[in-house]
């Protein structure tokens, strides 16, 4: 469930609160996620390292690594 919970936050959508996403992402189970966000044993910061280590294979060069921020990007509500 962790695939549909990374593809829901990145598909296109207004929302991007758990119902509307899971609803986007293919095979992905509203519970399921809620599960996978709030009771799996998953230790936050050796996911944190790891996905560090592949973005730097992805997305890395020579001169560094390359910073993706989305704070720029327009938020919706209040």
């Amino acid at each position: 469930m962790a695939l549909q919970y990374c593809q829901g936050l990145l598909f296109p959508g207004e929302r991007k609160s758990m119902p509307p996403w899971a609803a986007r992402a293919p095979e992905a189970r509203y519970e399921a996620i809620q599960n996978v966000i709030t009771d799996s044993p998953w230790d936050w910061a050796e996911s944190q390292s790891r996905r560090i280590e592949v973005m730097k294979g992805k997305i890395g060069g020579a001169s560094g690594l390359r910073a993706i921020d989305d704070v720029p990007l327009v938020k919706r509500g209040t």
